[in-house]
């Protein structure tokens, strides 16, 4: 039976979200500006949304946003789209960039239809509010071709303002927004961001001064590729991420496998848990339609896009299974540590939540032998301890190029080369690494955090049955482990190809520190 009030009450909403992670250098807020330049559209936000948006335009000490990173799960038409709509005008028509440069937004959906549905929402509230029309392009004049500052075509609507700003609306592809440099990326529908597309767009936030990327979006279900927006999620559910924000709306205990699977769909007090806009944007009435139309056909999608029920992993399957043999990577344990010379590389965790670095180096009987030297939140400290250790080690440094993407630009100002590793070649570094640990020839200190990585690391393919490491424990990074595969990668490389027979390689690693920045491939 199912838990109803009274007929004569209406069912409203919890306004508080069930999770919110604040970014922990926030020091003040420039959330009224944006509601006050929304209030000028004639619209208003519920308490619910207010709610959302206070780690959203959160502020640090430098007055920088203090959530690089920012998440908000929500169940579906409660009013996500006015959160957005907000954000998006806010960005477009204050807070200019210092330098005077024009500042990009870029506002990306997995489906046309939600990318069509959004433009028109935010061109309805420009044009009508005089005071952000008369800043577009021209005016915001009538034209033969529609109105000056806005434009369609090629799959893109765009918004320009007077100053040069844009504000860009697209769907999600591999090749979205390569070519120029994003300050503010939105990911709607974050619950369908593969990796590969992902890559591709949070490398056009390499060079901005003050980045901050959005995803919203609601539970992925087993047929999309939501592990990017899953891992955001852990990083905000378990916080340890400082630059991280989360929210989310759901229902008591819905984090945990085991409560979660004793939580009633037909429960009105999980509706009011779970739904922020009921009895606000949508009544008990529609909640109860949508209920019975799924609950024979496909009750998983009530509670995933309904109430938002989205459990942690369950601690069995949080144990990866890959060929490694764990006994003899725990019978390589020595008290050496890495020398030189030495071979390092660099692995970014999903969406730069944070960095690892790891190296590589031959010993005197042979061996090969692995280390983790450092894992942070962030990626901005990752080219100064790179230098450090480039003295230190007198090391040389490769780096899969697409991962490391965020960073390069970081990379070349500090003067560091690197070999550019290609999909191929990541691949050939994951077999190689595989063989060596099995075959009892590689040796590493006793660093726990590297053994759970490399416990928790799962086989990940990619293309042309090529495999590389990816997150089997969404709390556990495998970045450490992906760094000390591609060191023992480069190491092996460049001992079985003479570097003298490569254009640009150096002939000894300690050519590898030169004064001007440079890349190469082996």
């Amino acid at each position: 039976m199912s838990s109803r009030p009274p007929a004569s009450a209406v069912l409203r909403g919890r306004q508080e979200p069930r999770v919110l992670t604040f970014p922990q250098g926030a020091v003040g807020s420039l959330a009224d500006d944006a509601h006050a330049l929304w209030d000028m559209t004639g619209r208003h936000l519920d308490p619910w949304q207010e709610t959302s948006c206070e780690p959203l335009y959160a502020i640090d000490a430098a007055g920088l946003w203090a959530a690089k990173e920012y998440g908000l799960v929500v169940c579906r038409q409660v009013g996500k789209g006015e959160i957005l709509t907000e954000y998006d005008l806010a960005h477009l028509f204050l807070w200019p960039k210092p330098d005077g440069e024009p500042k990009v937004i870029v506002h990306t959906a997995h489906e046309y239809p939600t990318v069509w549905t959004h433009f028109r929402k935010v061109k309805s509230r420009l044009l009508g509010t005089p005071w952000m029309r008369r800043r577009l392009m021209g005016g915001g004049r009538e034209t033969a071709r529609g109105v000056s500052g806005i434009t369609t075509g090629m799959g893109k609507m765009i918004f320009e303002t007077q100053r040069g700003d844009l504000l860009i609306l697209q769907t999600r592809t591999a090749n979205a927004g390569v070519g120029f440099t994003v300050d503010n990326l939105v990911i709607d529908e974050a619950q369908q961001s593969p990796a590969e597309t992902m890559d591709a767009l949070l490398f056009t936030q390499n060079a901005s001064p003050n980045p901050q990327v959005v995803y919203t979006g609601t539970v992925p279900t087993e047929v999309q590729d939501g592990a990017h927006f899953e891992a955001v999620r852990d990083r905000g559910r378990h916080g340890g991420f400082p630059r991280t924000a989360w929210v989310e709306f759901s229902p008591d205990g819905s984090d945990d496998p085991d409560m979660a699977a004793t939580i009633r769909s037909d429960d009105r007090k999980v509706w009011v848990q779970a739904i922020p806009g009921l009895g606000i944007r949508t009544s008990e009435e529609d909640v109860e339609d949508r209920y019975n139309s799924l609950i024979k056909t496909n009750p998983e999608s009530f509670r995933q896009q309904q109430l938002s029920i989205w459990p942690n992993a369950r601690p069995e399957s949080e144990q990866s299974f890959n060929e490694l043999d764990l006994r003899k990577w725990g019978d390589g344990v020595r008290a050496e540590r890495l020398g030189q010379p030495a071979v390092i590389s660099v692995s970014l965790g999903r969406g730069g939540g944070y960095s690892s670095i790891g190296g590589a180096c031959r010993t005197a009987d042979g061996m090969v032998l692995v280390e983790h030297l450092d894992t942070r939140p962030g990626t901005l400290w990752v080219a100064d301890r790179l230098a450090e250790l480039r003295s230190t080690y007198r090391a040389m440094f490769v780096l899969d190029e697409r991962n490391c993407g965020p960073i390069l630009s970081d990379l070349d100002r500090a003067g560091l080369r690197y070999m550019r590793m290609n999909t191929g070649e990541v691949g050939a570094a994951f077999e190689i690494f595989s063989e060596l640990v099995n075959a009892g020839l590689v040796v590493h200190p006793d660093q726990a955090e590297l053994t759970e990585s490399l416990q928790s690391a799962a086989p990940r393919n990619m293309a042309r049955g090529l495999s590389t490491w990816d997150q089997g424990n969404p709390l556990v990074p495998v970045t450490s482990t992906q760094a000390v595969t591609l060191a023992a990668w480069g190491l092996k490389k460049r001992e079985g190809r003479p570097a003298a027979s490569t254009p640009g390689l150096p002939a000894t690693l300690d050519d590898a520190s030169p004064t001007g920045p440079a890349r190469y491939t082996l």
